[in-house]
Formats: C-alpha cells, structure tokens, sequence
C-alpha cells in the first residue's frame, strides 16, 4: 500500500476499544494503524462481497436485531421497566 496518497482520518473510540485494539495489534507485531487499516480494507472486501451477492441488507438487518435484543436484554441501571 502507498501511505503517500492517502489522507488522516480522525475518529472517535471508547478506552476499551482502543485497548483491545492495541493487544490484537501488539501480538500480531504492527501499529494500531495499521491494524485499523488492514479491518476496513475487509470490511470493504466484505461489503462489496455482500453487495454483489445480494445479503448487504440482510446483514445490517441481523446486526440491528442483535442490537435490539442486547438492549432489551441488558438489565436497567434503574428501577424502570424493561421494553418487552
């Protein structure tokens, strides 16, 4: 890959993110960077791979269900009722 071409891109992150992301990218012996670099060139691969097969919709469907059922299962961090 050329660094040349390309540009910084700033984004935000939670400490445990970056944590995780510094221990994967530590044993596998390269930058946070370049670790970051390397999961969006697949994630881009797969998304094109699920855009061309036609499951690109019902990935991000499975994904917001798996999201809506985490919230609903997560205890309140108050006396409230869960969402049913």
């Amino acid at each position: 890959m050329d660094n040349t071409t390309g540009r910084p891109v700033t984004m935000w992150m939670r400490h445990d993110q970056i944590e995780a992301l510094d221990r994967i990218a530590a044993k596998a012996r390269i930058s946070r960077s370049k670790l970051l670099s390397n999961m969006i060139d697949v994630g881009i691969d797969e998304i094109k791979l699920y855009d061309a097969t036609g499951i690109a919709f019902l990935a991000g469907l499975v994904r917001d269900l798996q999201a809506g059922y985490r919230n609903r299962l997560r205890k309140p961090s108050d006396d409230s009722e869960v969402p049913v």
